[in-house]
């Protein structure tokens, strides 16, 4: 059970810096590399680029070689000493990069001739690194299963449909492997067994889930479903509804959810029609909003959680206009 005591909740957060501009894809990464350095990775004119956290300073870049990039996927793979980033293509194309070495190790093409887009993940499967590939919006979507170097060793034939987003989560205390399926429901799916596990219902069908977060910092692990309107969390080892978080109170948008400390979680919200963020802090065990922190500067749209050696806990955010910036805590 976590301490609340223990947890220090951020006052409000001013702006620190400016790290890029112009920027309207949605996927921002930040990972922290084999040789340890705080890594942020984002597109910026379909190229990828690579930022370190700590000097402040871009460290490299990967020119884009396939057609606009839908999605972008990171894994560290220790075992061979590694950071490996997935890039999905808008032609279905899949590529896999070495950035230690900036070199191309797997390139993979899905044709399907009903012109349907793909989503594909990292997976740790059957005891081996493997891809995963789905097609979008398609009455026919089962899961093709790849390795690193592009052979397709499997496909498991599912009844999903109109698929939007497909992401995995790999259970540490079972050694099990599931897929996770958003196609305005939640589905998990047991790799392992070749089975559905649960279904996680969409009480707000109006409301598109528009991305999810595993949280298993808990004995109860949590599936978080966010969409326009309300954040839904299910139990995800039973698919039963645990609460429902909804703002339509002051008709705020939500835009991103992250983790500042599990459980609490940040989640960005603004009105159209109004200048800046709210920045919501949530226990998102009992829908309790701990904090409402006003951001006048900019609409957040993206929001990431950073612990830098020389700053502390920070904000990596992307704006609605387009940029990224370091947000820091006030009370520093």
């Amino acid at each position: 059970m976590v301490d609340n005591k223990n947890i220090k909740i951020p006052s409000n957060f001013s702006f620190f810096k400016d790290i890029a501009e112009k920027i309207y894809s949605n996927d921002i990464i930040i990972f922290k590399s084999i040789y340890d350095i705080l890594t942020l990775l984002y597109i910026e004119e379909e190229n990828l680029i690579f930022y370190d956290l700590e000097t402040f300073k871009k460290i490299n870049q990967i020119n884009n070689t396939v057609c606009s990039i839908t999605n972008l996927r990171y894994y560290l793979d220790s075992k061979n000493k590694r950071d490996l980033i997935m890039v999905t293509g808008y032609e279905n194309e899949i590529q896999i990069w070495d950035y230690n070495k900036l070199e191309c190790l797997t390139k993979i093409e899905i044709n399907d001739e009903n012109g349907c887009h793909i989503s594909s993940c990292f997976i740790y499967f059957k005891n081996n690194l493997n891809i995963i590939v789905t097609k979008k919006y398609s009455d026919d979507s089962p899961f093709l299963i790849y390795d690193i170097e592009g052979n397709k060793i499997e496909e498991i034939k599912t009844s999903y449909k109109y698929i939007n987003k497909l992401n995995y989560y790999y259970y540490n205390k079972l050694s099990a492997t599931y897929a996770i399926v958003n196609n305005n429901k939640i589905n998990s799916y047991y790799l392992d067994e070749k089975k559905e596990y649960f279904k996680y219902e969409n009480q707000f069908k109006s409301n598109f889930i528009e991305d999810v977060i595993v949280d298993d910092c808990e004995e109860t692990i949590k599936l978080i479903g966010q969409s326009e309107k309300n954040i839904q969390i299910w139990n995800f080892n039973t698919g039963e509804k645990i609460i429902n978080l909804e703002f339509l109170e002051d008709l705020e948008n939500i835009y991103s959810i992250n983790a500042w400390n599990p459980p609490f979680y940040f989640i960005s919200t603004f009105k159209n029609e109004e200048d800046g963020s709210n920045l919501k802090i949530v226990d998102i065990r009992n829908g309790k909003i701990i904090k409402n922190l006003d951001y006048k500067k900019d609409k957040l749209a993206c929001i990431r959680k950073i612990s830098n050696h020389s700053i502390g806990d920070a904000l990596i955010v992307r704006t609605k206009a387009g940029k990224i910036e370091l947000l820091l805590p006030n009370d520093k």
